[in-house]
C-alpha cells in the first residue's frame, strides 16, 4: 500500500505569516494570511467539506503578486462548526463582513466548487471590495442537481485526481465530518447558481478542468454566457481541482484576467495549457 503523500503536500504549503478568526452573530471564519507584499488582495474560498491546504500551490503562485487570504469556512477545516446548515447568502455575507472589517477592497475573489457560490453572495452583497470573481469547477450544473448526481460525479473525480489530491480533500472531509456535509450539501445542490451569477457587474472568469466530472464544459460556457462581462478558460489535462497541479497556469490566467501588471512568470506553462489565453469573453 503506497505511503500518504504527507511531505509532498507539506512542501505545497505557502508561506502564510499569521492565522486570525472572524466571528459575526456565532459565525467564525478562519483566515489564513500573508500581507507582506504590497498590491491588489486575493482571497481565495475553499468548497465543502475542505479546508486551505488545497489551495496551498495556488495561493504560492500568488503571493508575490499581492497579499493573498485563504479562508476556513464555518463547518470547515479548524472552523467550529454552525448548528443549522447555512444558506449561501449567510456564507456570503459572512466573507463579506470580513472584508469590509478588514478593509479590503478591489479584491480578486477566487472561489472552488461550494466556495464559487460564496464567492458570488461575497460580491453581490459587498460589490466595493471587489475588483473581480475567478469561479472554479463552479456548482451545481442545473442539468445535474440532485444530490446522488453529484455524489457520483465526486467519486469519478477521485479516479481523475492526484493522489496527493484525493489525500487532501479525504482527510478534510473526515475531519469536516459527515454529519456536516450531508446537512450542507443539500443546500449546494439546490443553490440557483445561473440566476444568481447572472446580477454580477465585476468581471467574471469561469475556470474548470479538462476532466472534470462535477464542471463539465458546458455547464462552463453556460454560466460565462449568464453574467454579464465574463471569460471562461478550461486548464488541460486538470480534474475538480484543477488549480492544485502546476498551479502556474491557474494563478496566470487569473492575474492576466484581473488585469494586474506584474504577472505570474508563466514561461514553462506556455507551451503546456495553450498560453494560458482566455477562450472566449462576452460583455453585455
Amino acid at each position: 500500500m503506497p505511503r500518504p503523500p504527507r511531505s509532498r503536500i507539506r512542501r505545497a504549503q505557502p508561506r502564510l505569516t499569521r492565522t486570525t478568526t472572524f466571528t459575526d452573530d456565532g459565525l467564525t471564519l478562519i483566515v489564513k494570511e500573508s500581507v507582506a507584499v504590497s498590491g491588489r488582495p486575493f482571497v481565495l474560498v475553499p468548497g465543502i467539506g475542505v479546508a486551505s491546504r488545497y489551495f496551498g500551490p495556488l495561493a504560492t503562485a500568488l503571493l508575490t503578486r499581492g497579499p493573498v487570504f485563504v479562508l476556513e469556512l464555518p463547518g470547515m477545516g479548524d472552523a467550529p462548526e454552525p448548528r443549522d446548515p447555512l444558506p449561501m447568502e449567510r456564507y456570503g455575507s459572512l466573507v463579506a463582513r470580513w472584508m469590509d472589517a478588514s478593509g479590503i477592497t478591489d479584491a480578486v475573489l477566487v472561489g472552488h466548487s461550494m466556495g464559487t457560490q460564496v464567492v458570488v453572495e461575497a460580491a453581490l452583497q459587498h460589490p466595493a471590495a471587489v475588483g473581480h470573481a475567478v469561479l472554479i469547477g463552479t456548482v451545481t450544473d442545473v442539468a445535474e442537481q440532485t444530490l446522488p448526481r453529484q455524489m457520483l460525479r465526486l467519486a469519478q473525480d477521485t479516479l481523475r485526481e492526484r493522489p496527493d489530491v484525493n489525500w487532501i480533500v479525504a482527510t478534510d472531509y473526515l475531519k469536516c465530518g459527515p454529519r456536516w456535509m450531508l446537512k450542507q450539501a443539500p443546500v449546494m445542490v439546490a443553490y440557483p447558481m445561473l440566476e444568481r451569477a447572472a446580477e454580477l457587474r465585476m468581471p467574471v472568469l469561469a475556470m474548470r478542468g479538462e476532466h472534470d466530472p462535477i464542471c463539465s464544459e458546458a455547464w462552463n460556457r453556460s454560466l460565462a454566457e449568464a453574467i454579464p462581462v465574463a471569460a471562461h478558460h478550461t486548464l488541460t489535462g486538470r480534474a475538480h481541482v484543477g488549480m492544485y497541479v502546476d498551479a502556474a497556469t491557474p494563478a496566470a490566467l487569473i492575474v492576466q484576467f484581473a488585469g494586474i501588471a506584474r504577472g505570474v512568470d508563466d514561461t514553462r506553462e506556455a507551451g503546456s495549457d495553450g498560453g494560458a489565453v482566455l477562450e472566449s469573453q462576452a460583455e453585455a
